[in-house]
């Protein structure tokens, strides 16, 4: 995957989760192996279209992803530090409806399948 090329030999293993803009949707990704990564693009510009979904075990470039989730508008993200490692990632349309929520513990990330709200 391109996220492991690019992070090979550089990326200590302290670092559990990768935060990242774009210019599309809100996604998350649980990398089986490796950081698993969130990425909150959908504010500010024209989104690229996704899948309003949530997917388990599939291979993206050869890495076994155990969760991947999309969804598609506009939004934000709130993440809040729980206790430990473990924290809470929500994901809201404008109007301030969630539509995901991620429990993201250590490297693993578990999102609701279905948002609320709809």
């Amino acid at each position: 995957m391109t996220q492991r090329a690019a992070f090979a030999g550089v990326m200590p293993y302290a670092v559990a989760l990768v935060l990242s803009g774009h210019v599309h949707s809100f996604q998350a990704f649980d990398m089986a192996a490796g950081v698993s990564q969130v990425i909150s693009g959908n504010a500010g510009v024209t989104l690229y279209p996704a899948p309003d979904e949530t997917v388990h075990d599939i291979v993206v470039g050869g890495d076994k992803v155990r969760m991947a989730t999309s969804d598609s508008g506009f939004g934000f993200v709130i993440l809040e530090r729980q206790r430990g490692s473990r924290w809470r990632l929500e994901a809201f349309d404008v109007d301030g409806v969630r539509r995901r929520s991620c429990r993201v513990e250590g490297r693993e990330i578990a999102c609701d399948s279905a948002a609320s709200g709809r």
